[in-house]
């Protein structure tokens, strides 16, 4: 598995270690408003989640050859949330994903892993094109994609949610590089 680093993250796998942490996320109606369920989960519920998510994180990263990472800030290490790549099958398609902690918010984090999610994704594993989705009333995910050049092209139902889709070519990221991949530090574990 890959850990990378960025100005202020460090991606990195997951661990069982991130469970209660990630429950908390899960846990918080604020963070989790946008998500399939559209509100925290409760407590046991939220721990199940984020041990199951963690398998599949894991198991993902092995068959693929890319993943999910733990998001933490590179100076205290604390666990922020998650970010990367993630194949969905229903569709056929390579999502890159992000959930952070309330507490940092605003100040475009999601948009620096999401870059070197796609980064990672279009020069490592020279992937055609990579999607993102989000409900369509969720204007700061939408924000996050448009600001790292995905186009919105469809509304789509998935898992009986109503969706926008966005998506970018490597052609299109090659075009307009909104990250230099080159700044990024990537080693395997």
């Amino acid at each position: 598995m890959t850990v990378i680093e960025t100005a202020r993250l460090r991606l990195r796998p997951f661990t069982m270690r991130d469970v209660p942490a990630l429950a908390r996320l899960y846990g918080d109606d604020v963070i989790m408003r946008y998500m399939r369920q559209g509100h925290g989960l409760k407590r046991e519920q939220a721990a199940t989640e984020a041990r199951a998510n963690i398998t599949n994180f894991t198991d993902q990263w092995r068959r693929r050859g890319f993943g999910v990472w733990a998001v933490t800030d590179r100076e205290s290490g604390r666990l922020l949330g998650r970010c990367g790549l993630h194949h969905i099958a229903e569709v056929n398609a390579v999502e890159v994903l992000y959930l952070l902690n309330k507490t940092v918010w605003g100040r475009g984090l999601a948009t620096e892993a999401a870059a070197a999610a796609l980064a990672f994704g279009f020069a490592q594993l020279n992937l055609p094109a990579i999607i993102a989705i989000a409900r369509p009333e969720n204007g700061p995910s939408r924000r996050v994609m448009e600001k790292l050049g995905l186009e919105y092209r469809r509304n789509v139902v998935l898992w009986d949610v109503d969706l926008a889709w966005h998506e970018i070519s490597r052609e299109r990221w090659q075009a307009q590089r909104p990250i230099d991949p080159a700044a990024l530090q990537a080693s395997a574990d």
